[in-house]
């Protein structure tokens, strides 16, 4: 038996309980270390180990015999390592994944008040244990642990196993977010490099909740250079499409704190407002920030929700030797300064300017403009502009006769006929929103779903489709009402607001939105979006169109320039 010194001070230990983890944290620290060790082992204990597997195995479902317990395979931990490494101070002499020295004692004491650690280290003849009661060295004031040590059997495994028990209040909930971001964290080493292997339990079940969707990079967009314009004589955006088809995924490197940064960015094929991490920035190989579920899409970068980059461009940048914090849940640098640094990065420029102006919505209404080079599209633009001009001209005494017949109703390429036989969801066939691809999108898929018979599912996407056409015609016409009162309002809130201000809307044009509003401000018709977005009310179709048939003058105000 052999004694290892945990001091310093012992109630330093208590101060460990408020360190600033959450459980995917606390639970990063035994893999890093894990992780490490295996990494540095020579090639040949490299290929004996294969795939460093670590499980972690949680039991909340008996409170008075709760647990978690984290085994791997890997190199284990000698009785002189294991004696360093069991100081708090300890500090490995160069940056990796466990650089602070604090990680393995922090994070169990963090997790609860007595722990045991078992390790049967590779080459070796011997295992090694300790029992760490925290509690009990403060009360008895020792600052030093018995390690037990016995020759190793055929049953023992190397490796490293640590049982943690008295364990802090900990949700089921926690466990299941505590997964997920694991598997974030170490995709690379998972899926990419292929040398960790995570596998995670909860309770007596024996389902692998690491078991999720494989975390891959998104597939690039291939297509020509893309550019959206809005000519001045032009009611609608024109979008071009330039030159011979390209992969739009590149490698960026550049310099940042005196430090290389390296890495590339995609344009994606498929835009996804909700699987789309953004920026996915990694030290050594582990995910710091910018994740699936937690997506980091800086608005100073990318610009609001409703443009295309941020549901389109994904960037991948490793910023190794950056300092972390001692949680390593984030970066120590100044943001601002990154990102000003990739908002002047000509590749970064030019990938943004092409996820903003490539639109599906155009291309498979076929209304994109082809071109050979961008001095071609300044000559066809020329000819639109001139064909512009003498369509204008043309059509002159057509609009004067209309005018004397008493009709006043603006003439648009994309008006409806208001015949009784069309289909109230035709109201939707208005919506063309050049500078916000999110709404065109999300107004197709309502139509699909609405064509589809899935009233449930249309009723949450009109409701989107509705309020983010109000909220865009608002804060264009109204920038400092919206700021003040309006931004963070739903769909009842902003109709509402609407009926009891009339004076926003043009009384001698908008006569039958004001009809609309005082209907809908008297019925529950656009309860109905609410309800269906909480999972209470499968409407009808009969009342979705009723729906459908009040809103309309609701959404020709909200597209009227």
């Amino acid at each position: 038996m052999m004694k290892i010194d945990v001091s310093p001070d012992m109630p330093m230990y208590n101060l460990l309980r408020s360190y600033p983890y959450d459980l995917a944290g606390a639970l990063s620290e035994y893999i890093d270390n894990s992780l490490q060790a295996y990494l540095d082992a020579p090639e040949k204990i490299r290929k004996e180990i294969g795939v460093l597997e670590v499980s972690i195995e949680v039991q909340l479902k008996d409170k008075h015999s709760q647990y978690i317990k984290v085994t791997d395979n890997g190199v284990g931990i000698s009785s002189e390592a294991l004696q360093r490494a069991m100081k708090p101070g300890f500090k490995p002499e160069r940056q990796s994944l466990h650089e602070f020295g604090i990680g393995m004692k922090a994070a169990s004491v963090w997790l609860g008040r007595e722990w045991d650690l078992s390790t049967y280290p590779i080459g070796h003849k011997k295992v090694y244990s300790l029992d760490f009661n925290l509690d009990e060295l403060i009360s008895k004031n020792q600052k030093k642990v018995d390690v037990l040590e016995s020759f190793a059997t055929s049953e023992d495994a190397h490796g490293v196993s640590i049982t943690v028990n008295k364990l802090r209040d900990i949700s089921q909930e926690e466990v299941v977010a505590a997964c997920t971001d694991l598997h974030d964290i170490y995709q690379i080493f998972i899926y990419r490099d292929k040398v960790l292997k995570l596998t995670f339990t909860l309770d007596d079940t024996s389902e692998d909740l690491m078991s999720q969707k494989v975390r891959t990079e998104p597939e690039p967009l291939r297509y020509p250079k893309a550019y959206l314009l809005k000519p001045s004589w032009s009611d609608d955006a024109l979008a071009f499409k330039c030159g011979d088809e390209r992969l739009w995924k590149k490698d960026i490197s550049f310099s940042f704190n005196g430090l290389p940064v390296t890495g590339f960015i995609t344009v994606r094929k498929e835009a996804s407002q909700a699987n789309n991490p953004g920026l996915a920035l990694f030290r050594y190989k582990r995910l710091i920030q910018g994740s699936e579920t937690k997506e980091y899409r800086p608005k100073a970068l990318l610009g609001s929700q409703n443009k295309a980059a941020p549901s389109k461009i994904y960037m991948e940048l490793h910023l190794d030797g950056q300092q972390i914090s001692h949680t390593k849940g984030k970066f120590n640098f100044d943001e601002q300064r990154l990102l000003q640094i990739l908002k002047k990065h000509e590749i970064v420029k030019e990938f943004i300017d092409q996820a903003e102006a490539h639109r599906p919505s155009y291309e498979k209404r076929k209304a994109v403009i082809k071109c050979v080079s961008k001095e071609d599209m300044e000559n066809k633009l020329d000819a639109l502009k001139l064909k512009n001009q003498a369509g204008k001209s043309s059509s002159t005494k057509a609009k004067a006769f209309n005018g004397v017949r008493g009709n006043r109703e603006k003439s648009t390429p994309h008006s409806i006929n208001n015949d009784k036989k069309n289909n109230p969801i035709d109201i939707l066939s208005l919506v063309n929103t050049p500078n916000s691809i999110i709404i065109e999108d999300i107004t197709k898929e309502a139509v699909d779903l609405y064509n589809m018979n899935k009233n449930w599912s249309f009723a949450l996407c009109y409701r989107v489709v509705l309020e983010k056409l109000m909220h865009e015609k608002i804060k264009v016409a109204h920038p400092q009402l919206y700021t003040d009162n309006l931004s963070d309002k739903g769909i009842a809130a902003l109709l509402k607001y609407l009926h009891s201000n009339q004076h926003l809307l043009d009384g001698s044009k908008w006569k039958a939105l004001r009809r609309s509003l005082n209907t809908l401000s008297k019925d529950d018709l656009i309860d109905i979006t609410n309800l269906a977005s909480h999972g209470h009310n499968k409407p009808s179709r009969e009342k979705l169109d009723t729906l459908l048939l009040n809103t309309q003058e609701l959404v020709k105000w909200s597209l009227d320039n």
